[in-house]
């Protein structure tokens, strides 16, 4: 499996396939509170959720890097439009503006 690098904190990642059939970046270590097992014999990798009752002792988890990169929120989308909580609410037009009096 190769590493790649990641865009903007610039850590290792290997790009996994999850079971939903989207890429996604993953850590390159694993780790104790990780909830992803990778099938890396397949090509591309594949990974697949485990839950905290479906964990076995010894068992090499990865997590997602959109989980750990400082970067992460820069790069979360909505169907290719960044997510409205990453910006400021803008305020809502005002249909009529009341005339002094």
């Amino acid at each position: 499996m190769r590493r790649a690098i990641c865009g903007s904190c610039r850590l290792p990642v290997y790009w996994v396939i999850t079971e939903d059939g989207n890429r996604m970046p993953i850590d390159v270590e694993p780790i104790v509170t990780g909830n992803l097992l990778l099938a890396p014999a397949e090509v591309p990798p594949r990974v697949t959720v485990v839950s905290r009752t479906g964990r076995l002792p010894g068992m090499k988890l990865y997590v997602s890097h959109f989980k750990t990169c400082r970067f992460a929120g820069d790069h979360r989308t909505a169907r290719g439009r960044k997510h409205k909580a990453s910006r400021p609410p803008a305020a809502a037009p005002a249909l009529f503006t009341e005339a002094p009096r």
